[in-house]
């Protein structure tokens, strides 16, 4: 399943927005992965999820050109995700 940003008290846009920097292309060799990760905000039509990059393989997942949903990339510090993603430390392997 992966790992999300669960913002409180604003959406995940907002929350992005606010603490991530707005990437406007992305390719796998932009991110070595260690003190920031990408994230892939994901238009569900009626919801939007803010899945997180924590990985080559989940970048993957995320950058799917045969996923034709709207998306919104962001970089993030890996240290502030943690903090609205419980999860991640799981899947970093320190936690």
């Amino acid at each position: 399943m992966g790992a999300y940003v669960n913002a409180d008290g604003m959406s995940n846009e907002e929350w992005l927005s606010k603490n991530g920097k707005r990437l406007h292309s992305v390719s796998r060799g932009d991110f070595d992965f260690r003190d920031k990760l990408p994230v892939c905000l994901v238009d569900n039509i009626v919801f939007q999820a803010a899945g997180i990059a924590f990985d080559e393989k989940e970048f993957d997942v995320f950058n799917n050109n045969n996923d034709n949903r709207p998306k919104k990339w962001f970089l993030v510090d890996k240290e502030l995700l943690k903090t609205v993603s419980p999860e991640l430390s799981r899947y970093l392997g320190d936690g």
